[in-house]
């Protein structure tokens, strides 16, 4: 159900739209508000700069601006006395929506945006009993978000560490998915440039365990979990799981949650998601190399069964002699045949490689042996090539590294270089059936 109506102190056209996923709100063109269907802010755009609230109550800010000609992303955490203003600012502004729609100060606007009832004058729509029944969702809806103060949000936060460990990253076309940490930490945690698991010990949940924290992230996200549209299987490499405790925890996902059927499509499918409004396109994780090469074809086709659907890689470079400079502990050699074992299981796969690191002493040789190495995977649709700049944490072992051997950082413009040296030199027999191709950058990423 939608409404646009102007109202008694709101300065600007008012468009309220309640759909299964989320509750949104627009002022005019901008400000703009989304909320989760438990009521809690999600993202908003005000003033050319975009916020996303994450799960624990942080809020993200990011923009664009130009340095010297170039247009670069400006992100930033808000700080607490911030924070505070621009949510209890948020809600303020549904609060006074929420009264001018319960004391009946408002007045409806007939918009090109209005697609229900068309053929019907906007006084005869406003007297149906359609539009009372859409205006009590709308204002349930409202009130559903009021339920919310600040001290509540922040309140989340304890709730949200209750149940998870920090999630460190996803991949970027995992961002909407609803994780359940099977695991926490990484198993190996040792490459030089990655920090997100250092703060834990890496232990594999038993069933028991992962069962009562599927029940705790349901309860946590409520009628949100809506809004999530896959389930990633965290933390960093899930699948190293040994087969024979993997395979109960992926039925305990099969039982908690429902899955489209990868057959269904257009019609068909249309049909069946709207039989199934809180359904999941599959599950999604990380896995290293070895990880996989501990598998075979048929432990894949097994999780496949169970709704498995890609599984990311992170290659890093197709060059060893990278590799050990990072201290990855395989070779491409080994992350080619993990490619293979889990495409002859029928589950695809994400490639990620890493653009700038190993700066300007490694440059050539990771162009050229990446190139090759990607090339030999034979990927293809349902597969995906990620490449993620690299970004140097200060106080990294990659960066005593780096100092020790003096790597030179390779600019902007070089980073840049070698990601289109890469993208020209790999070659798809079947363009049309080519893997997509697209950006990762590990900054971008809030839970």
């Amino acid at each position: 159900m939608s409404l646009e109506f102007v109202a008694q102190g709101i300065e600007g056209t008012v468009f309220v739209n309640v759909r299964r996923e989320t509750i949104s709100i627009s002022i005019g063109t901008v400000p703009s508000y989304t909320f989760d269907r438990e009521g809690r802010l999600f993202a908003a755009y005000v003033e050319g700069h975009t916020y996303r609230r994450t799960m624990d109550n942080r809020v993200i800010e990011k923009w664009a601006q130009r340095e010297r000609g170039i247009k670069r992303r400006v992100r930033r955490e808000l700080p607490p006395a911030e924070k505070r203003a621009f949510l209890e600012g948020v809600y303020a502004t549904v609060e006074r929506i929420h009264r001018a729609l319960a004391e009946g100060t408002f007045r409806l606007v007939d918009s090109p945006r209005r697609t229900a009832d068309k053929s019907r004058r906007l006084d005869r729509f406003s007297q149906a009993p359609c539009f009372n029944r859409g205006l009590d969702e709308v204002r349930e809806a409202l009130a559903q978000i009021l339920c919310w103060d600040y001290q509540r949000l922040e309140g989340e936060r304890e709730r949200f560490l209750a149940v998870y460990k920090p999630i460190g990253i996803l991949p970027p076309d995992q961002y909407m998915a609803l994780v359940l940490q099977a695991t926490e930490g990484c198993s190996y945690n040792r490459c030089t440039f990655c920090q997100f698991y250092r703060d834990r010990r890496f232990r594999i949940k038993s069933t028991a365990e992962f069962r009562e924290h599927i029940r705790a992230v349901k309860a946590l996200f409520g009628r949100a979990v809506g809004l999530r549209k896959s389930i990633f299987l965290a933390d960093a490499n899930a699948l190293v799981i040994p087969q024979r405790r993997l395979l109960p925890l992926f039925e305990a996902v099969n039982e908690a949650f429902v899955f489209i059927p990868p057959s269904l499509a257009g019609s068909a499918r249309a049909r069946w998601k709207a039989a199934h409004p809180v359904s999941f396109e599959g599950v999604y994780s990380f896995v290293s190399a070895l990880d996989a090469l501990r598998k075979s074809p048929d432990d894949f086709r097994a999780l496949a069964d169970l709704h498995l659907r890609r599984v990311y890689i992170g290659l890093e470079s197709g060059d060893d002699a990278l590799l050990r400079f990072l201290n990855k502990p395989c070779t491409a050699e080994d992350a080619l045949r993990a490619v293979g074992t889990i495409k002859a299981g029928g589950v695809n796969v994400g490639v990620i490689i890493m653009t700038g690191i190993g700066g300007e002493q490694y440059a050539a040789d990771h162009v050229a042996r990446t190139i090759e190495v990607v090339n030999a995977m034979e990927l293809g649709p349902g597969d995906i090539i990620y490449f993620s700049e690299f970004v140097e944490f200060p106080g990294s072992e990659y960066a005593r590294r780096a100092a020790e051997e003096g790597i030179t950082p390779l600019t902007r413009e070089r980073i840049r270089a070698q990601t289109e040296a890469i993208k020209a030199g790999l070659l798809f027999p079947d363009p049309p059936k080519r893997p997509k191709i697209s950006v990762y950058d590990i900054r971008e990423f809030s839970y």
